[in-house]
Formats: C-alpha cells, structure tokens, sequence
C-alpha cells in the first residue's frame, strides 16, 4: 500500500462526488475505489447482519497496514471497516460518515 502523504481534508468531497442513484455495493465500491486511489486508504463496507459484519463492497482480505483497524456503524444495515480512521481530523470523519451515509441513502 503506497504511504498516504496528502491532507484527508477532502475526503468528504471525494465521497460526495460519486453519482447516487446506483445500486447500493457499486456506490460503495465507488467509494472504496476513490478513496484507494486518492489516499492509499483501504475501505471495507459490510452488511450487519445481528452479530456479524459481513463483507458487502471494498477491500477484500486482511488490511496490509499496522494501522488499528476502525469499525463504524454507518446504517442499521451497513457498517465501514478501515484503516485510517486515526489520520483524520475528527471534523474531517464526521463529514465523511455523513457522506457515506447520503451515499447509502441515495443508492438503489
């Protein structure tokens, strides 16, 4: 995984950006895609199912970083495993979890 070496201050953007209106795991692709591209930050979305977070879009295997992994409910039906949450500015992650969830809202 390349080093991650540019400002997060635009991710929220980034996940705005991605057209809604898609069937919800190809948003969430879109959104994991981006963000792998643009900061090296890997993105598992995963269909909460009771107990169970079960992969649904994004990263697939075991994240390559050291980095702690972070789990965040974003929905009663979809959660997001990732990486970098430890990176962000606080400010920064809630306007991208609110992006992400617009992004599920939106999506078919």
């Amino acid at each position: 995984m390349a080093n991650v070496t540019c400002s997060f201050d635009t991710l929220p953007d980034l996940i705005a950006d991605i057209p809604g209106g898609a069937p919800l795991r190809q948003a969430l692709q879109a959104a994991a895609d981006a963000c792998r591209s643009r900061f090296g930050a890997s993105m598992r979305f995963v269909d909460l199912a009771g107990p169970r977070w079960a992969y649904l879009a994004g990263a697939r295997g075991d994240f390559p970083s050291t980095r702690p992994v972070c789990r965040e409910r974003l929905t009663d039906a979809v959660g997001l495993v990732t990486d970098i949450r430890e990176q962000v500015p606080d400010q920064v992650w809630l306007l991208t979890i609110r992006a992400l969830r617009d992004l599920i809202n939106g999506s078919q």
